[in-house]
């Protein structure tokens, strides 16, 4: 027997929880206490703050790691 499938969230819902989420990384950032893994991201390339312990998620940086995630036939 297939199951319906429960949907709790509107598409548009999705994306507007997804544009908020890039903008928060981008405009707040993250807190990272590991000292080692805040150095690793901005050696990657990322804008840290490190006396914060903060790092700054760019909108690119954040869909290119979805893509990789999600894969190329679901993109």
């Amino acid at each position: 027997m297939k199951m319906a499938r429960l949907q709790v969230l509107s598409d548009s819902e999705i994306q507007h929880i997804h544009e908020a989420t890039l903008s928060l990384l981008e405009t707040s950032g993250l807190k990272i206490l590991n000292p080692r893994i805040l150095a690793l991201l901005q050696d990657c390339g990322l804008t840290t703050r490190p006396a914060e312990e903060t790092v700054f998620f760019s909108r690119s940086c954040v869909e290119d790691a979805l893509a990789g995630v999600r894969g190329p036939s679901s993109v």
